[in-house]
């Protein structure tokens, strides 16, 4: 929807026929320059891509569709600028740090009962637990959670949700995609999240969100835990929720689980995706695998 938004401003009122390479660069360029969030003078290269995607779909479905005259509106989509990205992660949190940032959110809660810490601190937990983005976090609905026929509580993010009248004036659909790689989305609850949904459905102000909070709350709160680690020696100013993340798919991939299925636990949609963005972790499994060849050899 905002990359739609963004693209009608930049690029709304050119013809097809004059989107050529150079035009393309002209509008990843003016992407880069209208900066990202939080006050970030340029966009990152990340996020340049995914308004570009957009555009690319859209030249793609131009092609299949036929004007007055009975041919293609668009004969061929052109060729896109390149983006590189450097997806590689390597800032996670070690248990230590864990263990440090769950005593100050424990030591908040005791201070400050009022300031809800305690659900705050589920919602970390929860982000660890499923490897979660943080707005996957923040929608979830106590609908999406059930007891299968193995007495296993899983959770289930639906692939769409209905779109406001606001949404469809604009957009002419009628459905909206919930998550970024537009499918839907099923994981098992850990013991500790089942453990913490009566807590969290008995605090849930329509009996649906689990965690009824605008993501700046959290970010907030976040920022107070940061601050608080320091005293105890560890800085985590460099950490985001997104780190919550990198820190479980990492974990997982040291654990030596196999790489389909972590891709599919983390939610990406293709193995590629996975192994371009934990690629260091991979090449280190490559290493002993190659020692332990030399080891059976010398055996």
């Amino acid at each position: 929807m905002s990359n739609i938004k963004i693209l009608r401003e930049i690029c709304g009122g050119d013809l097809l026929t004059d989107l050529h390479y150079t035009r393309l660069e002209e509008i990843q360029h003016e992407l880069e320059r209208r900066g990202g969030r939080k006050g970030q003078k340029r966009a990152s290269p990340a996020t340049v891509k995914r308004k570009m995607e957009t555009l690319s779909k859209a030249l793609t479905v131009a092609t299949m569709m036929m004007g007055p005259d009975k041919k293609p509106i668009l004969f061929a989509k052109p060729t896109f600028p390149s983006i590189k990205i450097n997806n590689i992660q390597d800032r996670v949190l070690s248990n230590a740090e864990c263990v440090a940032v769950f005593k100050v959110i424990d030591t908040k809660h005791l201070e400050n009962p009022s300031h809800d810490w305690k659900r705050f601190g589920c919602f970390v937990r929860f982000l660890l637990d499923t490897a979660c983005r943080k707005g996957e976090a923040l929608m979830l609905l106590d609908e999406w959670i059930e007891v299968d026929g193995d007495g296993d509580t899983m959770i289930h993010w639906p692939r769409y949700r209905e779109a406001t009248e606001e949404e469809k004036a604009r957009t002419g659909l009628n459905q909206i995609e919930r998550l970024k790689n537009g499918k839907a989305k099923g994981l098992p609850a850990s013991k500790a999240i089942v453990d913490m949904l009566p807590f969290l459905r008995a605090l849930s102000p329509d009996g649906k969100r689990l965690f009824p909070h605008h993501p700046s709350t959290m970010d907030w709160k976040w920022r107070e835990v940061r601050k608080a680690m320091k005293p105890l020696g560890h800085n985590i100013d460099d950490v985001k929720f997104h780190t919550l993340r990198h820190t479980t798919i990492t974990d997982m991939l040291r654990a030596k689980e196999s790489l389909p299925m972590v891709s599919r636990f983390a939610g990406h949609s293709s193995i590629k995706i996975t192994a371009d963005r934990y690629g260091h972790l991979i090449a280190d499994d490559l290493k002993d695998l190659v020692k332990g060849k030399e080891r059976r050899d010398a055996a």
